[in-house]
């Protein structure tokens, strides 16, 4: 299953402000960036689905309005490309 281009800018976009976050957010936080940076290098709708799977269990710790933000995305992404 191919992903439109706008999502996959999305998705990368999101992955970047995950490998950016600052704040003392706990070890979890550390995962996540670990997963958007492997992210980073995904093209394939399926890999991309999983992958904000794993980002999102471990982002319960991030708080804050760039949080709810990325995280709305992600969710977002992870519901269109299910649908398809």
């Amino acid at each position: 299953m191919q992903i439109d281009l706008e999502m996959l800018r999305e998705f990368k976009q999101s992955c970047e402000k995950i490998m950016n976050i600052k704040s003392k957010t706990g070890a979890m936080v550390n995962y996540a960036k670990a997963y958007a940076q492997a992210g980073l290098y995904m093209e394939s709708a399926k890999e991309i689905q999983v992958q904000i799977l794993y980002i999102l269990s471990n982002l319960s710790t991030w708080k804050g309005e760039e949080a709810k933000k990325v995280k709305t995305t992600l969710k977002n992404l992870e519901k269109d490309i299910k649908r398809g």
